[in-house]
């Protein structure tokens, strides 16, 4: 049963393929993200135009891969060792013993 909906879905998205094969959409859509000619008409992008939505798209693209990245890596900083909370606190009751000038705690 299971085989026969994967084949089916398989079948399916390789009719679609060809349908938008033979309309030459890969042809079209590839001219269009190089060279910035908009299909069926004789309009041209301009190369600074086409520059900007590449790097707005990779701009997006990069940035959504790159937040779960990010904020994993801020929960880990948050979560740091009990050993390196300990340093930090030790550093600062050490800057409070070597200060001459004050003898309270700030």
């Amino acid at each position: 049963m299971r085989y026969q909906y994967i084949f089916a879905i398989f079948l399916t998205a390789f009719s679609f393929s060809l349908i938008l094969d033979s309309l030459h959409v890969w042809t079209h859509l590839s001219a269009f993200l190089i060279a910035g000619v908009v299909p069926g008409s004789h309009i041209t992008l301009s190369a600074p135009t086409m520059l900007s939505w590449w790097t707005l798209l990779l701009g997006l693209l990069l940035g959504r891969l790159y937040a779960p990245v990010q904020r994993r890596l801020f929960q880990l900083t948050l979560t740091a060792p009990l050993s390196l909370q300990l340093i930090v606190q030790k550093v600062a009751s050490l800057s409070v013993k070597l200060n001459p000038v004050s003898r309270q705690r700030v």
